[in-house]
């Protein structure tokens, strides 16, 4: 009598070639770290050198998978999708090194039939495998650049682990297989053909499959909470027929969303259920439990959801992809790099409708995509000012999140004429005067504020602004943070105490690169101002670096003239109306003995939204953004 679960040990390549693999519907896309399939690696060749001993070893097991094969002859994987992939690229690089070796051919009948058909597909619009690992050949000619899907950054990591792998092994020498290389990749082949085993735990029914899959995933080791969404798509559908398209459509959302995409499953679940108090201690089972009454009183209205979405991961991935450095899209989204210098959550969902709004303009072409571009960097050039002042008042998350849910709601009322941000009102610019004017302690807002402060002087220069390594900005103290006893320092700057109430003072700070940095040290300012002539000048996006160092002398004096000026340009470049404030080192010393910074309660409501909405915004796009036709 046949069991609910028949357990079979099978070789992994005699598992490839026994069936058409498939992922279950239920399954997650592939998300293993360079870590992970390190992991994996340090195994098989752990295995491989025992076995190279003449260590007695019965093969190499990997686990067990879960599938169930269907009336058709697919087998649906439910557990194991995730070593299939890995080991399917792993097979793919192996072949192609080895070229037209015998073992390449046993390789590659793990991945291909007779006729040429693919095992193994995983399905949806990434078709990374079936056109970069799977094709005899294939890995060798690598693209070196195509439209970005996640699945596509996450096996690209993959492989350059695999191959980073093979060059510490000594099977790669500079990207060739070398001589004693082939045959360690020979050994490598024969255990991924012939020792590598499995336990298929193939499941008499599919909701026995789905049942095991529960059981295995629901414990959180291996699927994220952002994964288990999809576990629950099935429970809120009404027939399998549903659930199979609610399924699709996640799949198509995870497949286009190029950029982190829990943190995009958050954001829009902010924007659709109208979220402004505190994160939620569970998140992802709310927004499940909020789909399933939304499916409860409208059954369509989930298909519908997930294709606005869809709209909405066009937009997220143009909000991310602005942080690259060689970025060359639409100007309308050049003013959203500055924003990136802060990196809370808070104003993404804001910015996310806003670039949808955006979005629908310009395919509607209402005056033109150049009006368009126009109306949206005048917005996102407010956000970016917002973003900053916030920061700079040192706001606590609590008051950005009623901030930003102030500028949803106004955003979403369709008042499309005026700039939907909620204005900074004088409690606020008290605070940003009040830090302006005092030691920047804080070494994450000493450094937002200069990257932004050289975006704003040249926003051309915003993508030197955003390079690693030497080049990565940093924060330099022309007075040192703590000069050398008996340095020349201190013929200006008389004793330490002195040194402790200047050495912070915005007008000390300048931003440079990394390694230039590393140069200055405890330079004294002569020695600084030589190797800043010779060296920054010629680099572009440090233009307030250099006018600091064109000082004759560095001294109080000296630092409160540059205190005062970088208080004013920060001030203008916020758009605060009134007087300009007073950003010099007596306000500095007020600053420092918490002078001029009391925060009354009457404060936390300073920015709370003009109207209190229902809970939970239409899924129609044209209400919940504000938009009529036309």
């Amino acid at each position: 009598m046949r069991r609910p679960v028949e357990p079979e040990a099978i070789g992994f390549g005699d598992f490839m070639q026994a069936y058409r693999v498939r992922p279950a519907d239920v399954q997650r896309d592939y998300v293993w770290s360079g870590q992970q399939v390190s992991e994996l690696l340090g195994d098989l060749f752990g295995y491989l050198d025992r076995k190279n001993q003449d260590i007695a070893s019965p093969g190499y097991f990997i686990g067990s998978f879960v599938g169930y094969a269907d009336m058709g002859g697919e087998l649906r994987l439910y557990d194991g999708l995730q070593r299939t992939i890995t080991l399917t690229l792993l097979i793919a690089i192996v072949r192609d090194l080895l070229g037209d070796e015998p073992l390449a051919d046993a390789l590659h009948d793990c991945i291909c039939d007779p006729q040429g058909a693919f095992r193994f597909e995983i399905g949806g619009e990434d078709e990374t495998l079936i056109r970069h690992v799977q094709p005899r050949g294939a890995t060798a000619h690598w693209p070196r650049t195509q439209k970005v899907f996640n699945r596509f950054v996450v096996i690209e990591e993959a492989r350059r682990t695999i191959l980073e792998t093979f060059a510490a092994r000594g099977i790669l020498d500079r990207g060739t297989l070398s001589y004693d290389g082939r045959s360690m990749l020979r050994g490598l082949a024969a255990v991924l053909t012939t020792d590598l085993y499995i336990v298929h735990l193939n499941a008499e029914t599919r909701d026995i499959a789905l049942r095991m899959f529960e059981t295995v995933n629901m414990r959180g080791v291996t699927m994220d909470d952002v994964d288990l969404i999809k576990t629950r798509l099935p429970g809120i559908a009404g027939d399998s027929v549903e659930a199979e398209a609610l399924i699709a459509g996640w799949d198509r959302l995870r497949g286009r969303v190029r950029y982190d995409f829990r943190a995009f499953v958050l954001t829009v679940d902010v924007i659709f259920r109208n979220l402004s108090g505190e994160p939620e201690p569970d998140p992802f089972h709310a927004l499940t439990d909020w789909m399933a009454e939304k499916r409860g009183n409208h059954p369509q209205v989930l298909g519908d959801w997930f294709n606005t979405l869809l709209h909405y991961a066009d937009a997220w991935n143009d909000i991310h992809a602005v942080q690259q450095p060689r970025w060359m899209g639409s100007p309308g989204l050049q003013p959203l790099r500055p924003v990136w210098v802060i990196d809370w959550v808070e104003w993404k969902p804001y910015a996310l409708m806003l670039v949808r709004k955006w979005q629908r303009r310009r395919a509607r072409a209402r005056g033109g995509v150049t009006a368009a571009n126009d109306w949206l960097a005048e917005r996102l050039s407010y956000l970016q000012k917002a973003c900053m002042a916030l920061e700079i008042a040192r706001d606590e998350p609590k008051r950005r999140r009623a901030y930003f849910y102030g500028a949803r709601t106004m955003l979403g009322a369709g008042d499309v004429a005026a700039i939907p941000l909620p204005p900074i009102r004088p409690p606020r610019q008290r605070r940003i005067r009040n830090t302006l004017s005092g030691p920047l302690e804080d070494r994450t807002l000493r450094l937002r504020l200069l990257t932004w402060l050289e975006a704003m002087d040249d926003p051309s220069a915003i993508p030197q602004l955003l390079k690693n390594g030497a080049e990565t900005p940093t924060v330099e103290h022309i007075l040192p943070q703590n000069p050398p006893p008996g340095s020349d320092w201190y013929k200006r700057f008389p004793d330490t105490v002195t040194v402790r109430r200047s050495r912070n003072l915005l007008g000390n700070l300048a931003l440079i690169p990394s390694g230039l940095n590393t140069t200055l040290d405890n330079k004294s300012y002569p020695e600084k101002q030589a190797v800043m002539a010779s060296s920054l000048g010629r680099l572009k996006g440090y233009a307030t670096a250099v006018g600091a160092f064109k000082e004759p002398v560095w001294d109080q004096a000296a630092i409160d003239r540059r205190t005062q000026a970088l208080g004013e340009a920060v001030w203008a470049a916020l758009g605060l109306g009134g007087d300009q404030p007073q950003f010099i080192t007596d306000a500095a010393a007020e600053a420092e003995k918490g002078l001029g910074d009391e925060v009354s309660d009457s404060d936390d409501d300073e920015d709370a939204p003009l109207t209190t909405p229902e809970p939970g915004l239409s899924l129609d796009e044209d209400t919940l953004l504000g938009d009529t036709p036309g």
